[in-house]
């Protein structure tokens, strides 16, 4: 599996996906149920936080990982409280902060050997039996999938 390419092209989709819009469509609720786009952007910026401590869990373990520990702890509540973490955000800095974390991943994914990628049991806390790279299909490329359509969907519904 090509990892940093997987990382790129997933990126690539969401910015795609936001291209465009205008100033106040960021902040329509119906992105999701209840997640406007700039919503959804803060939450994938909290993933991408998460995937930074996914990384640092196997390769840096003198690093702490807030994001990941808050996950592990309350899962449930993890996605809300991250939005609420950032509901005063402007538009542009939540887009900021998406980006930049991005580029981080993509710096730290290109240092990882792709045997220590595919390793299974290097992220117990996730299952025995899944790799950083199992992570990283499901919980940042699948994930931003999911929501890159969901944006899709909502400027066609709401001809943004």
């Amino acid at each position: 599996m090509n990892t940093p390419e997987m990382i790129f092209y997933g990126h690539k989709d969401v910015m795609e996906a936001v291209q465009g819009l205008k100033a106040k469509d960021w902040t329509k609720v119906g992105a999701t149920t209840k997640w406007s786009i700039k919503d959804v952007m803060a939450h994938l910026a909290s993933y991408e936080h998460l995937l930074v401590d996914a990384l640092n869990s196997v390769v840096s373990k003198k690093k702490p990982t807030p994001y990941l520990n808050a996950r592990i702890k309350n899962y449930k509540s993890f996605n809300d409280n991250q939005i609420a973490a950032r509901k005063d955000y402007s538009v542009q800095k939540t887009l900021t902060e998406y980006v930049k974390t991005f580029k981080e991943v993509e710096k730290m994914i290109k240092k990882i050997s792709a045997k220590l990628l595919a390793k299974p049991g290097t992220i117990s806390w996730y299952g025995k039996q899944y790799s950083l790279e199992d992570f990283i299909v499901y919980a940042n490329y699948a994930h931003k999938c999911g929501h890159v359509g969901q944006i899709h969907v909502f400027r066609k519904r709401v001809e943004i």
